[in-house]
């Protein structure tokens, strides 16, 4: 992981001269990783430092602020903006680890998109980069005759949400991804590897971290998800962590 993160950096910050004649989409976009300040913050030693994430998340104006330029759809937020909006819940104080049952569930699975949609627009309001949200949001809004522009605004926030998490991650055993709460895991194989079928899921304990193995029913395939936050959610521990450094 050490070694792949600094290959992006380095990267990353190769792109800061680039000139006017070489700006290829490809290119203006690795520009713009490069001033990505906090994202390079969070690699300083070479890994994922989702803490840094955190301790933004925690500055309560900033985090609302860029809660809002999301749900515009906001298209010059930086990557760190989106990790913070979804990292963030995890080290703020109702984080619970994803694990609650909503009432609109039962709804949804029952076909009542309709009626379920007002709840989970509610829901979203305290984790607005959810990925489940945002596809449960999605496809009701879409099964509910929603506005066109309404639907659009949910697919654009979930794939920049999950894509960006796919940046810190490839799925693979030595680089899982990381998510906030299990359930992120169906949001991912689903919206990513186009509703591919999870045949088992396996709690394995992967180079010192909690990790989900999905394996795939094509008999070969498997993604791995790094679950270490929602497994051990204790707002306490995180609180102090970030505060204390220890």
């Amino acid at each position: 992981m050490k070694k792949r993160l600094m290959v992006c950096i380095i990267a990353l910050l190769s792109c800061m001269s680039l000139s006017a004649q070489e700006a290829t989409p490809e290119a203006l976009f690795r520009t713009r990783l490069a001033a990505d300040s906090i994202l390079l913050e969070s690699f300083a030693d070479g890994n994922v430092d989702y803490g840094v994430f955190g301790r933004y998340a925690r500055d309560t104006a900033r985090y609302h602020a860029l809660k809002s330029r999301f749900e515009a759809c906001d298209t010059t937020l930086f990557g760190s903006d989106l990790l913070i909006l979804y990292y963030g819940p995890a080290f703020r104080e109702d984080y619970d680890g994803g694990y609650g049952q909503q009432a609109w569930e039962g709804l949804y699975s029952a076909g009542k998109f309709a009626e379920a949609y007002p709840s989970i627009i509610r829901e979203l309001q305290s984790t607005p980069a959810s990925p489940r949200l945002l596809l449960c949001a999605l496809r009701s809004a879409i099964r509910a005759g929603r506005d066109y522009r309404e639907c659009s605004a949910y697919g654009w926030q979930l794939s920049q949400v999950l894509g960006w998490i796919g940046f810190l991650g490839d799925g693979s055993k030595t680089h899982p991804i990381a998510v906030v709460t299990v359930l992120d895991e169906y949001a991912y194989v689903d919206w990513v590897l186009g509703g591919a079928n999870v045949e088992s899921q396996s709690l394995v304990l992967n180079d010192g971290r909690y990790c989900d193995c999905l394996k795939l029913d094509d008999g070969e395939s498997e993604i791995w998800f790094d679950i270490s936050l929602p497994f051990g959610a204790n707002t306490a521990k995180w609180k102090n962590k970030l505060e204390t450094g220890r």
